[in-house]
């Protein structure tokens, strides 16, 4: 569980740091367009965060499920894959 609570804080905290890099740094240097999809990336990333807070609180609940652990390496890939390649 602390684990998957830990990975939750940090991915929180780079959506937050690249939602305002997005806001601030390259509001002048890309297009509106790509301006959106970032936004949408970091949305999706804090989704994600959401997914990794719940599954650590249902690991704190049931620690004997081995599953939860697979389902947080799924969210995890998800991430890179999803919000990455946006």
């Amino acid at each position: 569980m602390h684990k998957t609570l830990l990975i939750a804080a940090i991915n929180g905290l780079l959506a937050v740091l690249l939602g305002a890099f997005g806001a601030h740094a390259l509001e002048t240097r890309v297009p509106p367009d790509l301006l959106e999809v970032w936004g949408t990336a970091v949305q999706y990333q804090m989704f994600h965060t959401t997914a990794f807070i719940a599954l650590a609180l249902l690991q704190r609940e049931h620690p004997e499920h081995a599953a939860l652990q697979h389902i947080s390496r799924l969210v995890g890939a998800g991430i890179g894959l999803f919000c990455g390649g946006l």
